[in-house]
């Protein structure tokens, strides 16, 4: 077989991730007529996919989002039913009411050929046995602890979702009389959209290696959140979501992951030579890469009062102080607003800052409570 120029995988979970894929074949291929699958199959809930394609490393393309799919595809399972995508979201197929008993795969037909996923079941779930925050110098660690279920391999693989109530980052003491464009004080300062929730979901899962340990994982870290960042301002709620995987997925992600680090070499394994467990059926000789996982997930939930182990945030969002001319573009084209007395190069007046420095919700974050709550 003849060795043909690299090719890189993109892969796009949170940001444009690249890796090296230097496949052997005797022609050339056509740079999108290789998928790369990611999904999974939760047992009573839904199961989700997307792709992307290989592009040669002398491409201008420098980055490849995952795509949502826009071909047919389908999860059935080993009594023949099958379970299609709804119709408002193409990417994820509801599996509610559907059994832990059964095998699943995945089918998909992509451009022309068919590829199916290997038949999986679910494993028994791992028991989450604490999440808890503990202090490093400036962060709070996120980490879990677990035991996986009695029959699991002892790989384990973990994810979160986080709520935190978070309060913008000044209170206005001046509003903008819009018919006289003049700046006015405030009878009092301004609590105007100062406290929002925001939730923010991490599905990029984390894999451990407790087959050496009894299947136990003790203080597992997730992530270090800034203790002057906003998930610290006062409430905070995670929660972690466990589910035990086979070796073979367990290798499978961490080669990825290897893969994705600085300081790689020639020794380091390629994703076009990993376990995956993608096939294209109808022409057993062309290349299909990727991994579609099964899920049966244990939860667990805290609710921290991060404002105890806060430390006294800084603005960092400098204000300035505008000539009159230019308030109302100020105003309308770049949602500026008047905030507070300030001194900018040697120079007292009125400091404005963006609309999200004193509103909360332009800042990202929603005065509804999250459902995380509940």
């Amino acid at each position: 077989m003849k060795r043909v120029l690299s090719y890189l995988i993109v892969c796009a979970c949170a940001f444009g991730c690249v890796y090296p894929y230097t496949p052997d074949t005797d022609e050339p291929m056509i740079m999108d007529s290789v998928p790369v699958f990611e999904g999974n199959i939760t047992v009573g809930d839904k199961a989700t996919l997307h792709y992307t394609t290989l592009i040669p490393l002398n491409s201008e393309k420098l980055s490849s989002r995952w795509i949502i799919p826009d071909f047919p595809w389908w999860v059935e399972d080993n009594d023949g039913n099958r379970y299609l995508p709804v119709t408002e979201s193409p990417g994820e197929v509801s599996l509610a009411g559907t059994s832990e008993d059964k095998e699943y795969r995945i089918h998909a037909e992509y451009k022309g050929n068919v590829y199916e996923s290997a038949w999986l079941k679910t494993n028994n779930k791992p028991t989450i046995t604490g999440v808890s925050f503990n202090m490093v110098d400036e962060f709070l660690s996120l980490e879990v602890s677990a035991l996986d279920a009695e029959d699991g391999s002892g790989y384990m693989a973990f994810s979160f979702t986080e709520a935190y109530e978070f309060h913008s980052e000044y209170i206005a003491d001046y509003y903008v009389d819009t018919l006289k464009w003049k700046v006015l004080p405030l009878e009092g300062p301004s609590s105007y959209r100062y406290w929002c929730w925001k939730t923010v979901d991490y599905p990029n899962e984390q894999v451990a290696d407790a087959s050496r340990t009894g299947g136990v994982v003790k203080n597992f870290a997730l992530r270090q959140i800034s203790r002057s960042g906003p998930e610290c301002h006062r409430t905070i709620v995670v929660e972690v979501k466990a589910r035990s995987i086979s070796e073979d997925e367990y290798k499978y992600k961490t080669n990825v992951d290897n893969s994705l680090q600085p300081g790689n070499n020639l020794f380091t394994p390629n994703p076009g030579e990993l376990p995956g467990n993608i096939s294209c059926i109808s022409d057993r000789g062309r290349k299909a890469l990727g991994y579609i996982t099964i899920s049966s997930c244990a939860t667990l939930k805290r609710v921290f009062d991060t404002s105890l182990v806060r430390l006294a945030p800084k603005s960092e969002t400098p204000l300035i102080i505008p000539e009159k001319a230019d308030y109302r573009s100020l105003y309308f084209d770049y949602k500026y607003r008047p905030i507070m007395d300030v001194v900018v190069e040697g120079v007292f007046g009125v400091g404005w800052g963006h609309l999200r420095c004193v509103d909360c919700v332009a800042a990202g974050g929603t005065q509804t409570p999250p459902a995380l709550l509940n």
